[in-house]
């Protein structure tokens, strides 16, 4: 069920959701942020609550069922949002590899940012942090876990 062709969705739906501003959709939640990519047999929803310091969850159902999921909390560790951060981040999250598609690439430079982003396990259960630093000092955290739903 976690085969290459799911990976390949997993990917495409990332690539064109949140890190590149497409598909968002009125949530059903109060207060949330939904963003919807679906091809073929497989529906990705990306849904989460607040801004600087944001918690969410990301759902994959295979021909109408929950199969695959990500929690994942997120906090700005400095004042404001330092210009170019963001750019930084959607950058970084397009960089995912086939190998580990749950963030972003392992590491990624951009001007005085340092993204890095480590996970242990499988597809089908995995844990994780991702991290930016500007100028050496850390101004982003965040931790993820999830995998398969049964």
């Amino acid at each position: 069920m976690y085969d290459d062709s799911f990976r390949a969705f997993l990917l495409k739906a990332k690539a064109n959701t949140y890190a590149a501003q497409r598909g968002f959709t009125e949530s059903a939640r109060s207060g949330c942020t939904e963003l919807r990519y679906a091809e073929g047999p497989y529906e990705y929803v990306d849904s989460y609550a607040g801004a600087s310091d944001f918690s969410g969850q990301e759902l994959v159902y295979i021909d109408g069922k929950p199969a695959w999921s990500m929690n994942y909390y997120g906090a700005m560790l400095a004042d404001g949002l330092p210009e170019g951060f963001i750019e930084t981040l959607r950058e970084a999250l397009l960089r995912v590899a086939p190998e580990e598609p749950y963030r972003g690439c392992p590491s990624y430079e951009r001007g005085p940012y340092n993204y890095r982003c480590s996970s242990s396990g499988t597809i089908t259960m995995y844990t994780g942090i991702e991290e930016i630093s500007l100028g050496g000092a850390p101004v982003y955290r965040l931790y993820f876990h999830g995998g398969a739903i049964r």
